[in-house]
C-alpha cells in the first residue's frame, strides 16, 4: 500500500512538473513598451473614412451588400495602383463542412502590384463578409481597411513581393481561404515564406476583467483587452520574428501577446482556427493570426452594435504601421 501511495505521488509530480513546463514554454509572450501610447493622426482618419464606407451586413442574406463590398474594394485596390483579380468562392472548398448549393455566388479578391508573377512570398489576408445581422466595423471592416491602407502606402519594392488576399465567406465556414489555399499548386505553396491573417483589429479595452480566454488559455493571458493578439505555430517563427521587430521599431504604443503553440497543442485548441488561417495551418504553410480576439473580449461581436464609431483608429493605425514594416523586410 505504501508503495502504491509512493507512485502515485511520484506520478503526480511529475505531471505536475509537465505541467509547469509547458506554461512556462508556451505562455503568452507579452510585447509592450512601457509608456508607449497611440495617438490618433492622419493615417487613423483614413482607416475610419474606409470602415464607414463600406456596405453593412456583408452575408448571403444581402447578396447585393457582398457585390457592393467587392466593388468597393476594387476600386480603392485599383486606385493604388494593383491589380486586382476576382476568384469564385468554391462551395464545396472546405473539406469539413457541407454547403448549400444554392447560395449566391461571391469572389476573394486577390491583389497584386509590379511584374513579378505568380503567388508573392508574403501575403497579407482578410475577410470581407461579415454575419447578416452586423453592420461588420470591427468583424471585419477594421482588418480590410488595414490591408487597402497598404495598398496605399507600400513602396514598389515592397508591394512587388505582397500579395493582398480579400477572402469571402469567412463567416459560412471559411469557405474563401479554403478556396485560395486548395488552388495553390505544391509549388506556389512552397514559395510562401509567411502569411498574417487579420480578423478584427479595433476592439480594445483596458478595464480590469475586459478580457477572457478558453481555457488553458484563461488561465495564463492578462486580464484586460488592450492588447492585439498574435498567434502562430511553431513553424512561423521568422514571420514572428519579424513582427516583433518591426512592431518595437514603428508601432511601440501596440501592446500585444503572442502565443506560439506546437502543432500538437493548438489541434486541441478548436478556438484556435476559427478564422481564415486556419486552412494555411493545415496546409502547412507558415501563417499568423491577428486579432483583438472577437468574442473573448468584445460584447459587440456579430451584433448590431459593431459599428466604425466605435473603433480605436490609433490602434489599428498602428497595426497598419506594422505590417508596412513587415512588408518592407527583406
Amino acid at each position: 500500500m505504501r508503495r502504491r501511495v509512493q507512485l502515485a505521488l511520484g506520478s503526480l509530480a511529475i505531471a505536475l512538473a509537465l505541467a509547469v513546463g509547458v506554461v512556462a514554454d508556451y505562455r503568452p509572450r507579452h510585447w509592450r513598451t512601457p509608456g508607449a501610447v497611440a495617438v490618433a493622426g492622419p493615417e487613423s482618419a483614413l482607416l475610419r473614412a474606409d470602415v464607414e464606407a463600406f456596405p453593412p451586413f456583408r452575408s448571403r442574406s444581402h447578396p447585393e451588400a457582398i457585390r457592393a463590398m467587392e466593388a468597393l474594394v476594387t476600386q480603392r485596390l485599383e486606385a493604388a495602383g494593383w491589380t486586382v483579380t476576382p476568384q469564385e468562392v468554391r462551395r464545396d472548398a472546405n473539406p469539413h463542412r457541407r454547403q448549400p448549393t444554392d447560395a449566391p455566388l461571391t469572389h476573394n479578391l486577390l491583389a497584386t502590384r509590379g511584374a513579378a508573377g505568380g503567388v508573392r512570398p508574403v501575403l497579407f489576408g482578410a475577410h470581407i463578409d461579415s454575419v447578416s445581422v452586423s453592420p461588420g466595423g470591427d468583424d471585419n471592416g477594421s482588418a480590410v481597411a488595414v490591408l487597402i491602407d497598404l495598398a496605399r502606402r507600400l513602396p514598389p519594392e515592397a508591394a512587388a513581393r505582397v500579395e493582398l488576399c480579400f477572402f469571402n465567406e469567412e463567416e459560412d465556414g471559411l469557405l474563401g481561404s479554403y478556396t485560395f489555399v486548395g488552388s495553390l499548386s505544391p509549388a506556389e505553396r512552397a514559395q510562401i515564406q509567411r502569411v498574417f491573417v487579420l480578423d478584427m483589429v479595433g476592439h480594445y479595452d483596458s478595464t480590469p476583467h475586459s478580457q477572457r480566454y478558453p481555457p488553458p488559455l484563461s488561465w495564463l493571458a492578462p486580464d484586460r483587452g488592450d492588447f492585439l493578439s498574435a498567434i502562430a505555430l511553431t513553424d512561423a517563427d521568422a514571420a514572428v520574428a519579424g513582427l516583433r521587430e518591426a512592431r518595437a521599431s514603428v508601432a511601440a504604443g501596440l501592446p500585444m501577446e503572442m502565443f506560439e503553440p506546437p502543432r500538437a497543442m493548438a489541434r486541441r485548441l478548436p478556438d484556435l482556427w476559427r478564422s481564415d488561417h486556419g486552412p494555411f495551418w493545415e496546409a502547412h504553410i507558415p501563417a499568423v493570426f491577428l486579432t483583438d480576439t472577437a468574442n473573448f473580449r468584445s460584447k459587440r461581436y456579430h451584433t448590431a452594435a459593431d459599428v466604425p464609431e466605435v473603433l480605436d483608429y490609433a490602434k489599428v493605425a498602428l497595426v497598419a504601421d506594422m505590417l508596412a514594416a513587415v512588408a518592407a523586410e527583406r
